[in-house]
């Protein structure tokens, strides 16, 4: 999300966004649907084969990414930089006004629903699968949006010590966030995923990645490379995921041994940076992974 570059307009930014991640979210639903049908419905429901199913799941596949459920975020991304730009010409005051009210609207729907009661309000008139959430909705990502374009058009930096403390606060403020709505029943890791220590901790990963930039070291160059994989990382995980969730079942987890998980969650990320290093050498492809 936090991520633009600098001196393009309103419709130069619409477009590019467009033709970036139409092709990524395309090629990629594609993909997941062609493995899960070829898997008999394995790892997700397979549509009713009628007109309502399929539309259904083309709905929900746009929505929220379907099969791919992780793809949200592409749809999501390419939405949140729409209304970005769409309030950026009435000014700051505006558009930074709406945008925390956003924000704090999908908290109080959200992760703050059971101390707000807002979640009760708002739930029965969300039918799934097409519904607006405070996760996949359009509250969280033009923060993030604004954000990152924030920090390039004025080109802000941090030394790596502030960004660090950036990252332990805001992990320590989702902690006590966390602490607290579990207290009142909900997940501790929300299923919500944001709340108010999260722009807290993004800018802190942001500026850390900034101060790399330029840098000659090999850590330096190692995270240069696995920051132009990364979109391609995200694409492939859930593929790799679901395979890992066939050997153990979800339902199962509790009874796994803490180190296969750690082990497993280890296992994923190196070989879906393998399948995405080996994806960005093909021309071809390289469009839908880098």
């Amino acid at each position: 999300f936090m991520i633009e570059r600098k001196g393009r307009g309103a419709r130069e930014v619409i477009a590019g966004t467009l033709s970036r991640l139409l092709p990524i979210f395309l090629v990629w639903e594609v993909v997941y649907v062609l493995v899960d049908v070829a898997a008999g419905g394995r790892f997700h429901p397979l549509p009713e084969a009628t007109a309502k199913g399929l539309l259904r799941f083309a709905a929900a596949a746009v929505y929220n990414g379907g099969i791919a459920f992780h793809l949200w975020f592409v749809v999501w991304l390419g939405i949140s930089i729409a209304i970005f730009v769409g309030l950026r010409r009435f000014g700051p005051v505006v558009s930074w006004g709406v945008i925390a009210s956003l924000f704090a609207l999908g908290l109080a729907i959200g992760p703050y629903g059971a101390f707000t009661g807002l979640l009760d309000h708002v739930g029965p008139l969300a039918t799934r699968p097409i519904s607006y959430t405070a996760r996949n909705g359009p509250f969280f990502g033009p923060l993030f949006v604004a954000l990152g374009a924030l920090i390039a058009r004025r080109d802000l930096r941090l030394s790596r010590v502030a960004a660090v403390g950036l990252i332990v606060v805001g992990v320590g403020l989702e902690i006590v966030e966390g602490t607290t709505i579990a207290s009142r029943g909900g997940r501790f890791v929300s299923s919500w995923d944001v709340t108010f220590g999260t722009p807290i901790f993004a800018l802190g990963v942001v500026f850390l990645f900034r101060s790399f930039e330029g840098a000659r070291s090999g850590v330096a160059r190692w995270w240069a490379a696995a920051g132009r994989l990364s979109l391609g990382l995200y694409c492939v995980h859930a593929l790799l995921t679901d395979l890992w969730n066939a050997r153990f079942p979800p339902e199962a987890r509790d009874a796994t041994p803490v180190a296969a998980t750690v082990l497993g969650t280890i296992g994923v990320i190196l070989a879906s940076l393998v399948v995405v290093s080996i994806l960005a050498r093909v021309r071809v492809l390289r469009r839908v992974v880098v």
